[in-house]
């Protein structure tokens, strides 16, 4: 009921520190905790994609509660099914990012991040199927899921940021190149063998323009490109009402609707 008071949906968390929205759990949920050093600032955390009508209706109840919202991450992700773990050797050659690679036991590799977790953006590519199983969830074998997050200032110019990462997206053909100097060279940076970081600037462009520039016939990134630009309007629309009453709407130029007419920003 919308009448009920805002106390009686939120049900405590098992680790005592927040709150879930009617008490679900997983990936439905809706969950509530106070910011660290603001007694006053609370964070909100949910996935539009699985939350339930039920749930949702809470939220909406909550946010009439709180003053000076704001939008302080989204998370767009990309679903890749029947694939290989070649997935998980693309490169975003646009993007002058850290890359740091995760392995199993095993020395299989399992996540790849492009960027700092601590960034206003960053690239989170892993095996979706392998993160399921360990949670004890059945799912379909070969499916990766290739993840764009973004903080703050990132979030109003997201469109920009993802295509500009899509267009540099590359999955090297060392074939190609011909010197074998530079292919060994394009190999061991591909492989991890010598890192980025150890180049001097002026060989760092030059290796990434190399990479960039490699035989690349390759569907996924135009595929991720159609996707992304058939699914703008319903993301634009989701961010539109988490926005409302924020300090941080989205900026208008990047918000269209499903006719492709531009979106008019809440008023604060």
């Amino acid at each position: 009921s919308m009448n009920r008071p805002i106390e009686a949906i939120l049900k405590p968390a098992d680790n005592g520190k927040g709150f879930f929205i009617n008490g679900t759990r997983g990936e439905g949920a809706v969950y509530v905790s106070q910011v660290m050093y603001g007694k006053s600032r609370w964070k909100i955390e949910y996935n539009p994609n699985h939350i339930s009508a039920r749930d949702l209706r809470g939220l909406e109840m909550l946010k009439r509660k709180l003053k000076n919202i704001r939008l302080t991450r989204i998370d767009i992700a990309f679903d890749i099914y029947n694939a290989d773990r070649s997935v998980l050797d693309y490169l975003f050659m646009n993007n002058n990012r850290l890359t740091r690679e995760i392995y199993s036991s095993s020395g299989k590799k399992q996540t790849i991040y492009h960027g700092s977790k601590k960034s206003s953006y960053l690239i989170r590519s892993y095996e979706k199927t392998e993160e399921q199983h360990k949670k004890g969830i059945t799912a379909p074998e070969g499916w990766f899921r290739i993840e764009f997050q973004l903080r703050n200032e990132m979030i109003p110019i997201y469109e920009d940021v993802i295509l500009t990462s899509l267009n540099g997206m590359r999955l090297p053909k060392i074939s190609s190149i011909k010197e074998p100097f530079t292919r060994s060279t394009v190999n061991s940076l591909l492989t991890g063998v010598i890192s980025f970081s150890e180049l001097s600037k002026t060989s760092r462009a030059k290796y990434r323009k190399i990479i960039r520039d490699t035989e690349n016939a390759d569907y996924l990134p135009s595929e991720m490109q159609k996707c992304f630009n058939q699914s703008k309007s319903s993301i634009n629309e989701e961010l539109l009402t988490v926005s409302n009453n924020s300090n941080n709407s989205i900026n208008s130029r990047y918000l269209t609707n499903k006719e492709g007419k531009k979106l008019p920003i809440p008023d604060k």
